[in-house]
């Protein structure tokens, strides 16, 4: 049975200011000026699509590179961080599912930094017993390793969990991840971007989770008789 609720940060349960093509780019460019071969590598790609292009047997290290692009990374998200405002619903769906005894954990590719500050600043910190960010030496979604990371720190199995978030590499990430997704509008990715991605709920608002988690909480009693 549906037991928790995992939750993207940026464009799902905060606005999107971060440019994430700008430091993209940046990241491609340091990357370039270490020697590193960056021909057919793109600001489109997800950072985590970027990093694995590192090659092996570089003159640098892979940890030191990673290192490197997450400083320009949190660049750029802490310049954003202080314009963040909470997306409509988001304050009244965390509080719902709280009192629903749903564990909730917090999956970004943001780091640590800018994630603490938006969640301090918006004072919703305190609903997540579990924070994942780059930071705990996971690979990016659309990589699954944050979710399952947060799954596993939830004493939870992936089957009875939910993510939730804005970006086609959310979908991806909880596939991977074996867990349920709800994508929802608004966000980083377009209506017709996150409707290619087959099997998986879309919905319009945050305020559409607390009933959708119930239906869930339905048909899986329902199921066991």
């Amino acid at each position: 049975m549906l037991s928790a609720a995992i939750f993207d940060l940026d464009g799902t349960l905060v606005d999107v200011h971060f440019d994430g093509l700008a430091a993209k780019r940046a990241m491609i460019t340091k990357m370039s000026q270490m020697g590193i071969d960056v021909s057919g590598v793109q600001e489109t790609q997800s950072a985590q699509a970027i990093l694995d292009r590192v090659p092996n047997g570089s003159n640098v290290s892979a940890d030191e590179i990673r290192m490197e692009m997450y400083r320009i990374l949190d660049h750029y998200e802490l310049r954003a961080s202080t314009k963040i405002l909470l997306r409509q619903s988001a304050l009244e769906t965390l509080h719902a599912l709280r009192k629903e005894g749903l564990a909730l954990a917090l999956v970004t590719n943001s780091g640590r930094r800018a994630a603490n500050e938006i969640l301090q600043k918006h004072n919703i910190g305190k609903f997540f017993s579990v924070v994942v960010t780059r930071d705990d030496s996971i690979r990016l979604k659309p990589r699954g390793d944050g979710i399952a990371l947060a799954v596993s720190l939830l004493k939870v199995h992936p089957s009875d969990a939910i993510y939730i978030g804005d970006s086609t590499y959310d979908i991806r990430a909880a596939k991977e991840a074996k867990v349920l997704v709800a994508a929802v509008l608004g966000g980083v990715h377009s209506t017709e971007r996150l409707m290619e991605e087959s099997h998986n709920i879309v919905i319009s608002s945050l305020g559409e989770i607390p009933p959708l988690v119930e239906r869930l909480k339905q048909a899986s009693r329902a199921s066991v008789y």
